[in-house]
């Protein structure tokens, strides 16, 4: 997956397959079962606890939105 011509650093931002399948590792590790596809606050607050963690900037509640968005699209 990874691409011949892009540095270790620009796999994840530029090289999609790469960096969906480091996302699907991470969510992978995660001791709970990801939420229902059409679970917009679910995927939200999953997001937040396991991928963005405690610490991280990203808004649960205000991610919701997003996730619906990218769910009805």
């Amino acid at each position: 997956m990874l691409a011949p011509d892009l540095s270790a650093n620009a796999q994840l931002t530029t090289n999609l397959r790469y960096a969906c399948a480091m996302a699907r590792i991470r969510f992978y590790r995660a001791p709970e079962t990801l939420p229902g596809a059409t679970d917009a606050a679910g995927l939200s607050a999953y997001h937040k606890a396991y991928y963005n963690t405690s610490l991280g900037a990203a808004d649960a509640a205000a991610n919701v939105v997003f996730f619906a968005e990218a769910i009805a699209a």
